[in-house]
């Protein structure tokens, strides 16, 4: 960040602290939308057969098949963070936890427990939000449950699986 490759910065002052606020929440929404096109995409015959198939060799996952997946697919993935490191002003406690939230997401949602209570999850609230039972569904039915943080866009584009709240 000194030779002014990335946009990362240290104080927080230099764009004060609704903009850090702001910042997390953008890139959580970004990634979000990111991920589910991305994730459909890899699911597109030549994709899912070449490049996601690797992931999706759990059917059943567990954490260790949160990070199990193709290079390509890893580069794919990890690309969005490169670009908000570069594109946007970003203070890096703000991309620290959003990096380790992506992180945390990831292992629980392929760990195969439920940490949410069902009522919650099919809530007004809960339902917003995906769960380990959203990606569990997602690994057993391929062609639903895309989404990473929100079922936004499962419920827009009518992937999101019938039983994902039960």
């Amino acid at each position: 960040y000194k030779n002014g490759h990335t946009t990362i910065y240290l104080d927080i002052k230099t764009h004060g602290w609704f903009y850090f606020f702001i910042s997390i929440v953008a890139m959580i929404v970004l990634h979000d939308a990111y991920f589910y096109w991305t994730h459909r995409l890899l699911h597109t015959p030549w994709f899912m057969k070449h490049i996601h198939v690797v992931h999706h060799r759990s059917v059943n996952p567990t954490p260790l098949a949160a990070y199990a997946f193709h290079p390509l697919e890893a580069l794919l993935e990890g690309s969005l963070a490169f670009l908000f490191v570069t594109v946007f002003p970003v203070h890096i406690f703000a991309f620290t936890f959003v990096t380790l939230l992506v992180l945390l997401l990831n292992v629980l949602g392929h760990s195969g427990f439920e940490f949410v209570s069902q009522p919650f999850r099919s809530g007004k609230v809960g339902s917003l939000f995906t769960s380990s039972t959203h990606h569990n569904l997602h690994h057993s039915r391929v062609h639903y449950n895309f989404g990473y943080y929100f079922t936004f866009w499962d419920r827009w584009m009518r992937t999101l699986h019938k039983d994902t709240f039960q």
